[in-house]
């Protein structure tokens, strides 16, 4: 029980949850390869959504893996349904009016810390430069290399986000002024806030 802990949370129930009928969704498929992936998320419509499964592009790790900082635009929404598991990382950098939501995972397990970074680059959902008003909602960040969340810009809402990671330098979250986490679970290896 030490090694593996059972972790059971009840979530409130979701809203916008987008319908993947919709003119205005992107359906991000499993088996969708990298490039695929990055041109959907670059696509006009406002939500990007992942079906259900693992998502996952290659095998390489650190900064060099495929899946490395996923692209969140200004104005659009990344929605992870329950039974989502994206091995991987999103990067909202320099963008506002963004949102990661949904009942999914974001994981970097098996992924390597990306070593002498001068900053903090490989995060479950990661945001550096300008821009505000960003949501991250409801996920599961999993086995991050370095923080779960790093947010660095103003009116970001963390809220009802479960974060585990057994790194030795995984901190939960970082955050911008006028910021807020709610409703958070954090088991980190560091600093939870």
């Amino acid at each position: 029980l030490e090694k593996h802990p059972l972790f059971v949370f009840v979530d409130p129930k979701e809203t916008d949850v987008p319908s993947i009928s919709s003119s205005d969704v992107t359906v991000i498929n499993t088996i969708d390869d990298i490039t695929t992936v990055r041109n959907k998320l670059n696509s006009s419509t406002t939500y990007k959504y992942f079906e259900p499964g693992i998502h996952k592009w290659g095998t390489k790790t650190g900064a060099d893996y495929d899946g490395y900082k996923l692209p969140v635009l200004s104005e659009k929404k990344i929605y992870l349904p329950g039974g989502a598991y994206v091995i991987g990382s999103f990067s909202g950098d320099n963008n506002s009016n963004w949102k990661v939501y949904g009942r999914g995972i974001i994981s970097g397990a098996g992924l390597d810390i990306l070593g002498d970074a001068a900053y903090i680059p490989w995060s479950a959902v990661h945001h550096q430069g300008t821009g505000s008003n960003f949501l991250v909602e409801g996920i599961v960040s999993m086995c991050p290399p370095h923080f779960g969340l790093t947010i660095r810009g103003t009116y970001c809402v963390i809220d009802n986000v479960k974060m585990m990671s057994w790194w030795y330098s995984t901190d939960g979250t970082i955050t911008g002024n006028n910021s807020q986490v709610n409703n958070c679970f954090f088991k980190v290896n560091d600093d939870g806030i």
